[in-house]
């Protein structure tokens, strides 16, 4: 993968904080993801990682300190615009419209490329320019289920797909945004171990396919250690310890606070 981001922070945390009343749920966090990593997100529940995603995207705002998406920072933007810059999610409880089909899940979060609020007039016209672009949105949700392996299954309601699918489906929606940086919050949460097989597989392919970086939470240590370049490990809003896979696994911290002999796969 190259591009102009090579070699450089993706994404960056400067001093991080942030607190719910008394609760410290990000304390002072720095660190760094490069662009084209694989970076692992890990700690007990409570520890932060979360709340984390959630200052990425907008969703809350830092209290001090900075968060950079390739250098710009987007402390106080909202998550639309956070969308628009590059930055797309999952959630750790699957969120995709049940009721519509696969494809037009997908089309959903294609709109979300349209910045301009003259669309909204535009679409109800139903003007040249907007039939224009309505067909090359479907042609690149095709493009993206076939690449992604749902195109089988275009035309059927989400709800009717089985879990596994359902959670492939929900990255596909995050990768139609065009985002640069995913975040995949527990994506293997509920899958059995074919599946996570599957979604491991899956989630290099993406990667590599999208020339994504990408962040993920999640507890399944297997994800984790077999698909992550490195880790960062948070307790009580903490980080506690950083590096690869093979030092993570023989951290002493970590094992106490967190891990234990679960660790040792």
């Amino acid at each position: 993968m190259t591009n102009q981001y090579d070699n450089e922070y993706i994404l960056e945390f400067e001093n991080v904080t942030k607190r719910f009343g008394g609760l410290m749920a990000v304390n002072n966090f720095n660190g760094y993801l490069k662009n084209g990593e694989l970076l692992g997100l890990i700690g007990p529940n409570g520890a932060g990682k979360t709340t984390l995603f959630n200052l990425i995207t907008g969703i809350y705002t830092p209290d001090t300190g900075k968060i950079l998406f390739k250098k710009q920072k987007i402390n106080s933007k909202k998550p639309h615009e956070i969308t628009q810059l590059g930055i797309a999610r999952t959630f750790q409880n699957i969120r995709l419209f049940k009721d519509m089909t696969v494809l037009e899940n997908v089309l959903v979060s294609q709109h979300l490329k349209l910045k301009s609020w003259i669309w909204l007039f535009k679409s109800v016209l139903k003007t040249p320019d907007v039939l224009k672009v309505e067909k090359e949105m479907q042609n690149e949700a095709w493009d993206l289920l076939e690449e992604v392996g749902l195109s089988v299954y275009a035309n059927d309601k989400a709800n009717s797909l089985p879990y596994g699918l359902q959670r492939k489906l929900e990255i596909a929606r995050a990768l139609a945004t065009g985002a640069n940086l995913l975040l995949l919050d527990e994506p293997a949460a509920g899958m059995n171990p074919h599946e996570t097989s599957e979604l491991m597989e899956f989630i290099k392919h993406i990667r590599q396919e999208f020339e994504l970086s990408i962040l993920i939470i999640e507890h399944d240590m297997k994800v984790i250690m077999g698909i992550c370049e490195r880790i960062y490990v948070l307790d009580y809003g903490r980080k506690i310890a950083e590096g690869s896979p093979q030092e993570i696994q023989k951290d002493p911290l970590v094992i106490k606070a967190y891990l234990g002999e679960e660790l040792a796969i």
